[in-house]
């Protein structure tokens, strides 16, 4: 069972805010639910987020949250073996900011952000980093749609990030450019 609760509210036609809470399962790897024939590998998680959209104009729309996620096993991807463990109990919460604007006539600009605090809940402070847990995220991009043409540039961007619970290791951000054309 996994109860699920979505409030929305629409104090004009330009504001929308809303507030989502549910639980739900989470896995890091399928790999370990199909070896485990499902049994006792997919952690139960608690999540929430309240967040809004707002439309300043017709051709702009502005969203931001907040949010908050709590599993009740987090699984930990151990790169030695290419396995995830068990690891405890974890919280995150964060915000997401994004803008869309459609710019011109089939043209759209899109840029979002998300800061995230991830920690193990049953660990000392300084020792409960969640390794490898995104902290800061961005994407953006540039598409073109019409009626045959789908074309674009998009961009991914991962700040540096603890690598271990200690954070004394540091996994490297990255930055990836997408080209991407299609005719229908």
């Amino acid at each position: 069972v996994s109860p699920k609760l979505n409030v929305i509210y629409n104090p004009s036609e330009r504001v929308q805010l809303y507030i989502k809470g549910g639980r739900g399962f989470h896995s890091n790897d399928a790999r370990v639910v199909v070896v485990e024939d499902g049994k006792n590998v997919l952690p139960q998680a608690l999540g929430a987020d309240f967040g809004i959209h707002y439309k300043p104009c017709d051709n702009v729309v502005l969203n931001s949250a907040v949010w908050y996620l709590h599993m009740n096993e987090e699984l930990v991807y151990v790169g030695d073996e290419a396995v995830v463990e068990p690891s405890g109990k974890s919280r995150r919460f964060g915000v997401d900011l994004g803008v869309r604007w459609d710019f011109l006539n089939n043209f759209y600009l899109q840029a979002d952000y998300t800061y995230s605090n991830a920690r193990m809940t049953e660990e000392p402070k300084g020792e409960n980093y969640i390794p490898l847990a995104p902290v800061h995220t961005a994407l953006g991009g540039l598409t073109y749609k019409n009626k045959h043409v789908n074309a674009g540039v998009h961009c991914r961007w991962i700040a540096d990030r603890p690598a271990n619970e200690d954070n004394s290791l540091t996994a490297k951000g990255y930055f990836i450019t997408d080209l991407s054309a299609s005719y229908t």
